[in-house]
């Protein structure tokens, strides 16, 4: 798979977009979920000071019920973080404070995209966007949102930067999402949503500060598959999202881009293409790096390369690459999940830029499909891991301490194999 892409006078066109004035009110600033958090321990390890170790010893089951989807990761530090978890009894969030020495189980109001500023400031993105002042102990609707064909409009990503700038997109309630406009909203009080533009395609967001943001843009016109004029775009805006202008573009059969950005000048675009994907992951992927804010990108990983295996033994492909995250210059963390098919999936690290890549795939006899990763630093990282073998399947949360080489079990949901 190839994703073809020009970078000169062409693409470098300047595309702004309408400012929209229009302000969103608030709809629901009721609590939404208030309870006594339960304290969890998966293990008891002594952990103390503001840095702590990872404990080693091994996990024991989580003692409530087996069947745990465990979904996103946020934190926010080396220590303090969250992860979303669905399960038979409703939709809760774990948190810790000793790098997952101990968790805590508080309800939450819904499964989905969740994002910390601080340890008290955080949003979730499930239908509505939620927020909460306290850490999770309590939520209230910040921007109420709908499924597709309700009369309200569909929220569609969430960039967060600090407790009072954060954006989100909106689409319009009867819209298939690949086809849709975006209206981004923002907020610079981290109450109030306005309004601020319009972008004209479906896009994903994401910000470095108040001011300088990007936006990947993709279209999935049936009509323009056969010829490949199917396009992804980055635009970037300086103003806080009132205005953008394009900066790249790559072509295809049904392209897309998934962007970060270490600050305002280091940046990577993961690309890939719809049409050269099947059930066990995706044919290939090109990695794009720019060190001027996106003004120019290079090619840093060719799709003919296959940079993004090995492919597991056993599987017929090396899974679905997620989208980078980047916590410097240099660091960077790539997931792979299986899908549906056979492929296997693993996570990447890379500590110069991207140039070169490792993948961890896994103890030998089993089959990774790996969710969420989230990292603060360069060496510690939390994954979400769905291990399978011929004994049984588990849901874990994993961490590292050594930038990506080995990983331990944190927290652990396993049931046997049907």
């Amino acid at each position: 798979m190839r994703i073809g892409f020009a970078v000169g006078a062409a693409l470098l066109l300047t595309q702004c977009v309408t400012p929209i004035e229009n302000q969103l009110p608030m709809q629901n600033t009721g609590i939404v979920a208030t309870a006594q958090p339960t304290v969890a321990k998966p293990h008891d390890p002594s952990l103390s000071g503001r840095s702590p170790v990872l404990p080693t010893v091994r996990p024991t089951p989580f003692p409530f019920n087996s069947q745990v989807i465990p979904g996103d990761l946020s934190f926010i530090n080396d220590h303090d973080g969250w992860l979303s978890l669905n399960d038979p009894s409703g939709n809760y969030l774990l948190h810790t404070e000793d790098a997952g020495g101990t968790w805590i189980r508080i309800p939450a109001p819904g499964f989905g995209h969740i994002a910390f500023a601080d340890r008290q400031r955080g949003w979730l993105l499930a239908t509505s966007l939620f927020v909460t002042d306290d850490g999770g102990g309590s939520w209230r609707i910040a921007v109420e949102g709908g499924l597709r064909g309700s009369a309200k409009p569909g929220i569609a990503d969430l960039a967060v930067v600090d407790a009072t700038h954060a954006w989100i997109l909106s689409a319009p309630p009867d819209c298939d999402i690949p086809l849709c406009t975006s209206t981004v909203l923002g907020t610079t009080d981290g109450v109030t949503w306005h309004a601020l533009s319009d972008l004209p395609a479906h896009a994903g967001i994401t910000f470095v500060d108040a001011r300088r943001g990007w936006a990947a843009l993709w279209t999935r016109r049936v009509e323009n598959w056969s010829s490949k004029s199917n396009e992804a775009a980055i635009l970037v805006t300086d103003d806080g999202g009132l205005t953008w202008r394009r900066q790249f573009h790559a072509s295809g059969a049904a392209p897309s881009l998934d962007l970060a950005f270490a600050d305002r000048l280091h940046g990577w675009a993961l690309g890939s293409d719809l049409a050269y994907c099947s059930m066990g992951g995706c044919g290939g992927y090109t990695l794009y790096r720019t060190t001027d804010g996106g003004d120019h990108w290079d090619v840093v990983q060719a799709a003919e390369k296959s940079w993004w295996g090995p492919t597991p033994d056993g599987a017929s492909a090396a899974g679905f690459v997620g989208a980078p995250r980047f916590t410097d210059a240099t660091t960077g963390w790539l997931s792979a999940g299986t899908g549906a098919g056979p492929g296997g999936g693993g996570v990447l690290v890379t500590h110069d830029g991207g140039l070169h890549w490792s993948r961890y795939n896994g103890d030998r006899g089993t089959f990774l499909s790996v969710g969420a990763v989230a990292a603060a630093s360069g060496r510690r990282a939390w994954a979400v891991m769905h291990i399978s073998s011929s004994a049984g399947r588990e849901n874990a949360v994993m961490v590292t301490d050594d930038g990506g080489t080995t990983w331990q079990r944190q927290l652990s949901w396993s049931w046997s194999a049907p």
